[in-house]
């Protein structure tokens, strides 16, 4: 008999049974783990007050109680031996580990256990493993810890635990600007306290796709654990906080340090994992413990997101492993199969969002380029970015995108699920392109496309408020006071080096901390100077001298708008004269770019513009454009005028 059909039987279906794993006090005698693995029920409850500490022997079921485990797998070759149930079992390395750091302490014994998918699920049965892959969220949400392990302890990891834990109590106590903060947190002595940390957050359980899942359902009741190290998960995600908030400047000097100190050569951070770590994981953390309502849960765009920036060893799993952050609506459509060819299970998600919401918002997240229909987000498009819908996030300015004018979904979907109808309006063409990219930081002048049409749609008063309004991807451009200060955009020097002695002289300190960063505008500036603006270069738009007038804080928003705003996109200009953003697919060839000419329409069910190119007798969506003048409603009056005709869209 093979080891799944010893340790294994079907689990009842539309149960609440699952397995837990309970340690035997003593090794084997090769010095192997032992344990027990039951199955148990998760409504056979007697709901005693949830206890944080696993040792309270106030339980919340009849049999017990338990945590769970979320980890890294690893290498499929590096396997070690444990003996579960009198049967030897092969698991990866990382968790045989990290049993043997739990077996140590003597806690998942007796009615105290623990839950590890791995050994919990029977991953050579597909039907079962789609079955309980559903259950996720119900599991990590209802165990009274969640235990995040990292891994072993190597690379100096605790102390980027004390680094993180001064981080978060410097947050707590505002000290984080104080001297002594400063001083300690710097690092002077180069102890490596830095580097370690970098270590720490290019560990692969951060590129784990799982982990995001088990980590936010978990909220508060996560501890991470390196070694012998832990942190409550609140006080880790404090320590990103304070880092991104009021260090950010700091790190590089800190850890080039660190790398002097043991004769290593200096390299710049990697911040993929920060980032990851800050702007998606923070967030989700953070709403779901604010509120457990199915309608406050993240849309697929975000989701995407974060499976654009995580492994799974199944592409399915972009979407399975994050059903339980899912709308419960949405998440009630799907159920997991592997055996569902892959493209087909992203169509069915984007049904079942289409269906649920009754609104076409996920169009934004749209493209051809994948395998699926041009309506349907593929999950593993590793071009999708951190910022994929563009979004406002100040909320002096903020405002959300009404393209549509309120206008309500009216869509069908094909019964073989290889297109859908829609309505809207055909507004405007693509004219000209400003620069593609060829990498993050590098833009190919060379790509530009200069526009046919030398004429604006804003007149020449207030030009310049347009310009700036639309660089920072505001949603109109109405004098007031709020859209007046983005005009110092138009003045901020092309260059670091010709802006460094104006923000000491004007004591912009934020500004004279970011020559690590400044290259977002300044190459952007530099990467599109060939481009005609109504019939002028771009640069003459544009100055090297700040206004005295100009205030530190109103720029530096602005500067987060237009970053948010230039990430994967390029700058344009329609037909009629409009100003804007449309998709840049980063290194890619023309084939794979957005091409003058291309429609502008306002579906009907979406809030933003949408980029649409003539298939036969049907559409392929391109993606979300930005466009201002048309991002405010003004749709509306352009359909009252006669000037454009609602109309159905096949897309395919």
């Amino acid at each position: 008999m093979t080891v799944s059909q010893l340790l294994y039987t079907r689990l009842a279906r539309d149960s609440t049974n699952t397995r837990f794993i309970t340690f035997l006090p003593a090794l084997s005698e090769k010095g192997e783990i032992q344990c027990r693995l039951e199955i148990v029920f998760l409504d056979d409850t007697i709901q005693p007050p949830l206890c944080d500490k696993p040792s309270s022997p106030q339980h919340r079921f009849k049999w017990g109680d338990f945590a769970a485990l979320s980890y890294v797998w690893g290498n499929d070759k590096d396997q070690q031996t444990i003996i579960v149930n009198d049967v030897r079992v092969k698991v990866h390395k990382n968790l045989e580990i990290a049993l043997r750091a739990l077996h140590a302490e003597h806690i998942f014994e007796g009615k105290y256990r623990i839950w590890i998918d791995a050994l919990a699920i029977n991953q050579g049965d597909l039907t079962e493993r789609s079955e309980q892959v559903g259950r996720m969220r119900d599991i990590y949400s209802r165990s009274s810890q969640v235990i995040a392990w990292l891994g072993e302890e190597a690379d100096d990891s605790s102390k980027a635990f004390t680094l993180l834990l001064h981080l978060a109590e410097g947050t707590e106590s505002k000290l984080s600007k104080g001297k002594a903060t400063r001083k300690w947190v710097l690092g002077d002595s180069g102890d490596g306290y830095w580097l370690a940390l970098q270590h720490l957050v290019l560990r692969p359980y951060w590129r784990r796709l799982w982990i995001m899942q088990e980590l936010v359902m978990g909220g508060t009741r996560v501890v991470v654990r390196c070694g012998s190290s832990r942190l409550k998960w609140s006080v880790f995600l404090k320590g990103i906080v304070a880092l991104q908030t009021h260090w950010w400047h700091y790190k590089d000097d800190a850890i080039k340090k660190d790398r002097a100190q043991i004769g290593a050569p200096h390299s710049a951070w990697n911040v993929t994992a920060l980032h990851m770590l800050h702007n998606q994981l923070r967030p989700l953390c953070e709403q779901e413990i604010a509120s457990s309502s199915s309608a406050h849960r993240p849309d697929l765009g975000s989701l995407m997101v974060l499976a654009a920036t995580t492994f799974a060893f199944d592409p399915r799993d972009k979407v399975y492993g994050l059903i339980g952050m899912m709308e419960q609506s949405i998440a009630d459509r799907i159920y997991p199969d592997y055996a569902m060819p892959i493209p087909e299970t992203f169509t069915k998600v984007a049904v079942a969002n289409y269906e649920a919401r009754g609104d076409l918002e996920l169009l934004r997240d749209c493209n051809p380029w994948g395998k699926c229909p041009s309506w349907v987000p593929d999950w593993t498009w590793h071009q999708r970015p951190g910022n994929a819908r563009l979004q406002r996030t100040d909320d002096r300015f903020r405002r959300d995108f009404n393209a549509h004018s309120g206008r309500p979904a009216a869509f069908n979907i094909s019964k073989d699920h290889r297109s859908m109808t829609c309505q809207g309006v055909i507004v405007d063409r693509l004219d000209g392109i400003g620069a593609s990219r060829k990498n993050r930081f590098i833009y190919r002048p060379e790509t530009v496309v200069q526009p046919d049409n030398s004429q604006l749609a804003y007149d020449a008063e207030h030009l310049s408020q347009a310009l700036a309004s639309a660089l920072c991807a505001d949603v109109q451009w109405t004098p007031s006071q709020d859209i007046l200060q983005r005009k110092d955009i138009l003045h901020w020097p092309s260059t670091f080096a010709e802006g460094i002695s104006q923000f000491k002289a004007l004591e912009w300190r934020q500004f004279a901390d970011d020559r690590p960063y400044y290259w977002q505008w300044a190459n952007w500036r530099s990467g599109n100077k060939a481009f005609r603006l109504g019939g002028h270069p771009l640069p003459s738009y544009f100055t090297d001298k700040i206004p005295p007038k100009s205030l530190e804080a109103d720029c530096w928003e602005a500067r987060r708008q237009y970053n948010r705003a230039c990430d994967h996109r390029r700058f344009a200009t329609t037909t009629n004269g409009r100003i804007g953003w449309v998709p840049d697919t980063i290194a890619q060839n023309q084939h794979f770019q957005v091409a003058k000419g291309d429609l502008i329409a306002i579906i009907f069910g979406c809030t933003t513009p949408l980029l649409l190119r003539p298939h036969g007798a049907s559409y392929r969506v391109v993606g979300e454009a930005y466009f201002l003048g048309l991002m405010d409603g003004e749709v509306q009056a352009i359909i009252e005028s006669g000037t454009c005709q609602v109309q159905t869209f096949e897309l395919a």
